[in-house]
Formats: structure tokens, sequence, C-alpha cells
């Protein structure tokens, strides 16, 4: 990974949380009754840095295999699965913070590109 690359993954990764900070401080959405974390949930940080990182590197590599994307499903969904499970977010938290996810993923992959 070049220097570039690594950058914007960094800077990547740094505005998607800040992001995620301020929409939960907008949209003041409660977690699901009993989570042990008192914060406001909407949207979910950890499936928006998760989903973020995931995207990001999977767009590094030029010819992903299906094992490669497998994989990340499967991590990605036992992660976000035991947020759920555990009744820290609800499913539609956890959708909305990995959207986020892959469009910053997405968006400072393609910015780490441009010479």
């Amino acid at each position: 990974m070049d220097n570039k690359v690594f950058q914007s993954f960094i800077i990547g990764l740094i505005v998607v949380q800040l992001f995620i900070k301020f929409l939960k401080k907008v949209i003041k959405q409660k977690r699901p009754e009993g989570a042990k974390s008192k914060d406001y949930g909407m949207p979910s940080r950890r499936a928006g840095i998760s989903l973020f990182t995931i995207s990001f590197l999977l767009l590094l590599i030029k010819n992903v295999s299906q094992s490669s994307i497998l994989i990340s499903i499967i991590f990605i969904a036992g992660s976000l699965g035991l947020k759920f499970f555990q009744r820290e977010h609800s499913v539609l938290q956890l959708l909305v913070g990995s959207i986020i996810g892959v469009v910053f993923g997405y968006v400072f992959h393609s910015l780490s590109q441009y010479n």
C-alpha cells in the first residue's frame, strides 16, 4: 500500500467516525430496550467502520476472489449480528451504518487513485 492510499484510508476512517458521531447527535435515536450503552444508536459506528474498512481494502485488490468476498461477508455478518443479538443496535441502525461505511469506503478509495 503506497503512502497516498494509506493516508486516504486513515483520513477516511477518521471522517467516517466523525460523520457518524455527528449523525448520532442530529438523529438522536435511542438504542433498543436493554442495551448496555446509553449513547444514541443511529447509525451504528461499528457497522460504519467495519464496512468502510472492508470496502476500502477489497477495492484495493485488483482481482478479488469469491472466497475473499465470502469471508468478508461472514466476518461482517458475525460482527454486526452479534450487536443485534446483544440488543445494542436495531437492524435499521446497523443497515444505515453499513451503507455509510460502504459509501465512504468507495469515495476515499476513489480519491486515493487520483494523481
